[in-house]
């Protein structure tokens, strides 16, 4: 299952550049609170289970990024990657 989980991930993280990536301290996905991980790792479960299809998630992610750019203020990664899975 973990492996198949990295999978999902590796795919759905890659070619995010910028701020659709989530921030890194070596190499270890960063969080400010332990929830947010575990948001973001059943999305991407959901995703290897092919119940949301990568593509869909992307485009979603890039339009709230454009969005929170466009609101202005503080940037939270969190925020955006929740606000794109809901809409996937």
């Amino acid at each position: 299952m973990r492996r198949k989980l990295t999978r999902a991930f590796t795919g759905l993280l890659a070619g995010l550049e910028g701020a659709t990536t989530v921030p890194r301290r070596n190499r270890v996905l960063v969080f400010e609170d332990p929830l947010q991980g575990r948001v973001v790792w059943h999305g991407c479960r959901t995703v290897g289970a092919g119940s949301l299809p990568v593509g869909g998630f992307r485009q979603a992610l890039s339009l709230e990024v454009a969005a929170a750019g466009a609101r202005g203020g503080e940037f939270r990664h969190y925020q955006v990657w929740l606000a794109a899975f809901e809409k996937c």
